[in-house]
């Protein structure tokens, strides 16, 4: 996996991106605890953060 898809397996790049899903974390919990998708959270996300 890691030869095929090597941001994936890139540390460096998940280190970046959870410090910006962190700050969303309590939106996040509360809404998958209410039963709502992941894609569905995602737009919303994106819709209200960019």
């Amino acid at each position: 996996m890691r030869k095929w898809f090597p941001q994936i397996a890139d540390t460096k790049v998940r280190q970046i991106t959870w410090p910006e899903i962190e700050q969303h974390r309590d939106f996040i919990v509360a809404m998958t605890k209410a039963g709502v998708t992941r894609q569905t959270i995602w737009q919303r996300l994106r819709e209200n953060t960019g």
